[in-house]
């Protein structure tokens, strides 16, 4: 009776065992320290994945939009300092006021020519590429990454849903992105302006400077005399001989150049009005102003 007892017990311990190996074999395999209950990933909601979808779009066409103008940015700092060098200009230069006329000339030209289809001229590449990315101005691609970036947030509330999360940092890197090329767009154009408005002044010097250069001939020139008054007598030889040697190669200069200062001037000026258009006022109010 004893021996029955504990073979049944023996086979109760081996049934037992063999059962417990399947279980555990038929079992998922759970990492260390996770209930199985978690293991399922949460499925991602189909909306926050929509509005994710369109935040991350809109980021991205607002860094397509900073990365399009670099080339332009470049090209206005290069024209701009070209100028500014003639312009500013502290010492005397090694090229003749002519020369640098003609520089500025083709200077003015190249921005002119520097653009994309559609636009004007470089200035006004600029300034649309910087009017994209304006949050402030309606139907701007910054506008657009703003309303879909904005939509994105309200949704997520306290989610931690992965394609959601991604595109909120997207979307901080392009607010931050368009904040720095939107002023840098604006810091180019305003440079750029400034040495096309100086451009005028610089002319006007050059001119008067041609004048200045006949100052020793027009002083050889007696005023003409009050009614009654004798005339003053003629220049002496030994004035003539002291003038006319610095002062006939300075006429000659001036009667070679006068028409080409003309004819560039010309040019320039056609090119500064369709470049500059806030430059047609200054140069309406000083259309007086002969050369």
């Amino acid at each position: 009776m004893g021996m029955r007892a504990g073979l049944f017990l023996l086979t109760s311990i081996c049934i037992f065992t063999v059962n417990r190996l399947a279980a555990d074999q038929n079992a998922p395999v759970v990492p260390p320290g996770k209930d199985a209950a978690a293991v399922p990933a949460p499925v991602p909601d189909p909306a926050l994945s929509q509005k994710a979808k369109s935040a991350s779009d809109a980021s991205k066409a607002v860094e397509s939009g900073v990365t399009a103008p670099k080339d332009y940015l470049s090209s206005a700092a290069k024209y701009q300092k070209s100028i500014a060098d003639i312009t500013g200009a502290d010492k005397k230069r090694n090229m003749s006021p002519l020369e640098d006329l003609q520089t500025i000339q083709a200077v003015v030209q190249a921005i002119q020519q520097t653009t994309q289809a559609g636009r004007q001229d470089l200035i006004d590449t600029l300034s649309k590429d910087k009017d994209a990315l304006d949050g402030s101005k309606a139907n701007s691609l910054e506008a657009a990454r703003v309303t879909a970036c904005n939509a994105l947030t309200q949704a997520m509330g306290s989610s931690q849903q992965k394609d959601a999360t991604d595109a909120n940092a997207e979307c901080l890197k392009a607010q931050q992105q368009a904040q720095d090329e939107l002023k840098a767009l604006g810091d180019a154009m305003t440079s750029l302006q400034g040495a096309l408005q100086g451009i005028y002044k610089y002319f006007q010097t050059q001119v008067a400077a041609l004048g200045t250069s006949l100052k020793s001939l027009n002083d050889l020139v007696p005023p003409t005399p009050a009614p009654g008054v004798a005339a003053s007598p003629a220049p002496d030889a030994a004035t003539l001989e002291k003038v006319l040697p610095t002062g006939l190669p300075a006429l000659k200069q001036v009667l070679d150049n006068s028409s080409l200062y003309q004819s560039t001037w010309g040019a320039t000026k056609a090119r500064l009005n369709h470049c500059l258009p806030p430059l047609r006022l200054l140069l309406r109010a000083r259309q007086q102003t002969r050369i």
